[in-house]
């Protein structure tokens, strides 16, 4: 199973190395950005999404009412001075770094529009990545083609809730090319050797993918796609087996009918999201 579930999810440990969730999500150890600064309204954003998408699951008016609140905070701290604010880093990592690694295309367009971040385009933060590579990679995404035997809640459970925002903005392509619009330049093969130097899946067929893949975030997204699939489908082959199971422990005359039983677990596939078997 590529996750642990409910409880025993949030009693284990991560099994992938602390310093390579610190590349993707930032040290917890170091001090949480002040009030006011570019940084925060990242941070803000970012819990305010968790915080909607948790309660309900987050909509499409929900998001937009929090996107502009952060473009009108963003604003704010900009005209303060946007050359300090695209020169200061957090956790090794520029703001424009930090914008396109978390699929804010939003906050990217604002911050392009200054002549200073405009300028950083190509510079490469602590991780080595460019804001452009962290846009290919699009670990809000991808994480779990990266690292699928990830099962820290502090970073598995956000990635979760949040994913429902990121199929229906897809904002990362549009942020490739939008940065490609002020002078981005693409080095696909230096993020394809990344991604396989860092990430911990050893998986032949997908080393093989990334390695030949000539659009690596179609690839990444396609990795994960795949393995949400086969962790739904071993989840209910499972839930089926252990419904017959109970079943075959019932009496006889108690027993519900084949059909019926056929039935629930139909019933248990398209609850996951998967066409139940003929």
């Amino acid at each position: 199973m590529l996750f642990a579930s409910g409880k025993t999810q949030l009693c284990r440990l991560s099994k992938i190395g602390l310093p390579l969730i610190f590349i993707f999500f930032g040290d917890p150890s170091v001090a949480e950005p002040r009030e006011g600064d570019a940084f925060a309204v990242i941070k803000t954003f970012t819990s305010a999404l968790y915080t909607t998408a948790e309660k309900a699951g987050g909509n499409e008016a929900e998001w937009d009412v929090l996107e502009r609140r952060a473009v009108e905070e963003m604003i704010a701290v900009l005209e303060t001075s946007s050359a300090d604010a695209a020169n200061s880093t957090w956790q090794g990592r520029p703001l424009l770094h930090w914008v396109s690694h978390h699929g804010y295309l939003f906050l990217l367009r604002e911050l392009l529009r200054h002549a200073s971040f405009r300028d950083l385009v190509n510079l490469k933060d602590e991780t080595g990545l460019t804001a452009r590579d962290h846009a290919v990679l699009a670990m809000p995404q991808t994480l779990v083609a990266c690292h699928p035997a990830i099962e820290s809640p502090v970073v598995l459970v956000p990635y979760l809730v949040k994913l429902p925002y990121y199929a229906s903005r897809q904002p990362f392509p549009e942020i490739v090319a939008t940065l490609d619009d002020v002078g981005a330049t693409g080095d696909e093969q230096g993020v394809r050797d990344w991604w396989i130097a860092n990430c911990t899946n050893r998986d032949p067929s997908v080393l093989s993918k990334v390695r030949t893949s000539e659009n690596l975030y179609r690839t990444l997204l396609s990795i994960s796609d795949a393995m949400w699939i086969e962790k739904k489908t071993k989840e209910v082959e499972e839930d089926a087996r252990i419904l017959i199971d109970l079943v075959n422990m019932m009496p006889l005359h108690k027993r519900p009918s084949p059909e019926e039983i056929q039935e629930e677990v139909r019933r248990l596939y398209r609850e996951k999201g998967l066409d139940p078997p003929d």
